[in-house]
């Protein structure tokens, strides 16, 4: 009797399990999280950067080329698109949230242009560079050089 009741336990206890599954997905990089919309803002130190809002700006690269380092303010994952920008060199840096834009000597004399396109979540920036044409008369400030007299 004690068999049976254990047999009968035992056929209970399988049949009363079954197996579920649970499955955790992660956020795809971009979107964001639920209830936290996206921010968004772009500023530089460089003076070739002239910042028209927090989301728009425009950058004027000498024919010499140079460097501008644009820092991204955001709360969320970003990335880039740029169109047109086969004269400039782009890196983005996660760590620091800057997007880092170089080019050489403009060899043509035509003048360069670029759009880039920062997004985060649903928000937009853009940055239209150009640089100048080869040959283009242009300021640079320099070093004085002063000689002790005497």
């Amino acid at each position: 009797m004690k068999k049976l009741y254990a047999l009968t336990a035992l056929l209970l206890g399988m049949t009363g399990c079954s197996e579920e599954t649970i499955t955790y997905t992660n956020p795809v990089p971009g979107d964001e999280p639920s209830g936290i919309a996206a921010e968004l803002g772009i500023s530089s130190k460089n003076t070739w950067f002239a910042a028209e809002d927090e989301r728009n700006a425009s950058i004027g690269f000498k024919s010499l080329g140079g460097e501008v380092v644009v820092d991204i303010q955001t709360n969320t994952t970003w990335k880039y698109d740029a169109v047109n920008a086969g004269w400039l060199t782009i890196e983005k840096d996660d760590v620091a949230d800057q997007l880092v834009l170089n080019c050489e000597g403009n060899k043509v004399e035509e003048q360069q242009q670029a759009t880039i396109t920062i997004t985060a979540g649903d928000k937009t920036a853009t940055i239209s560079a150009t640089q100048n044409a080869y040959g283009t008369l242009e300021i640079a400030a320099s070093k004085n050089n002063f000689q002790p007299v005497g």
